[in-house]
């Protein structure tokens, strides 16, 4: 595996490094991000534990030119990495305790139903308003004494949140990918990069 020396996109989504990010760097984010969960799941596999940590850039990102409109030479390539926690499609079931990382586990993982395509999904939606504001949409107190339940009453409670008017246009987008009943999510990851394409080109 090749060093990334940029770290994961993480480190990108901090406070100070987030304010210098533009919006087709976000946008190119998200779209790699698409692309290679989708790719995951064309092959047979759930990944999990889809979070911006989770995901590598390569050295093409020079964070000092992010300023510039003409940002072609700062896009970085994308890795998807930690696949501790993947599941073949065909052998995913339930858990008592739903492995992964609270802060982007879908509900229904909390239900202890098992994991599927639209839990990826559903995990994509929260990194996804994480790219665009800078922050997680839910959070819990490091001084709860229940946090599992504390995160659960987030994902299972907490209306879906709303974008600024600056990302507006993707709001839909969330909406379907953060829908709090299974059923009513994207179906699979190509339908959201399809509904991703129709933004540019609109």
């Amino acid at each position: 595996m090749p060093y990334y020396p940029n770290g994961s996109l993480a480190s990108q989504l901090t406070a100070s490094k987030h304010l210098s990010l533009i919006a087709s760097q976000k946008h190119h984010f998200i779209m790699k991000s698409v692309y290679l969960i989708a790719n995951l799941h064309q092959a047979g596999w759930l990944h999990n534990d889809i979070k911006p940590s989770n995901i590598l850039l390569d050295d093409s990102f020079d964070s000092s030119l992010s300023n510039s409109e003409d940002n072609s030479s700062t896009m970085p390539n994308l890795l998807l990495t930690d696949f501790a926690l993947s599941q073949s499609m065909t052998m995913a079931n339930s858990q008592p305790h739903p492995a992964g990382t609270p802060a982007y586990l879908a509900p229904e993982r909390w239900q202890g139903q098992k994991a599927t395509i639209q839990s990826d999904i559903y995990a994509f939606g929260i990194m996804m308003v994480e790219i665009l504001k800078g922050k997680r949409p839910f959070q819990v107190s490091d001084n709860s004494n229940e946090k599992s339940k504390a995160w659960a009453i987030q994902h299972c409670q907490q209306p879906i949140p709303k974008l600024s008017s600056e990302y507006g246009h993707y709001q839909c987008i969330v909406d379907k990918a953060l829908a709090k009943r299974e059923e009513r999510r994207y179906r699979e990851m190509d339908k959201i990069l399809i509904d991703l394409k129709l933004l540019e080109n609109s």
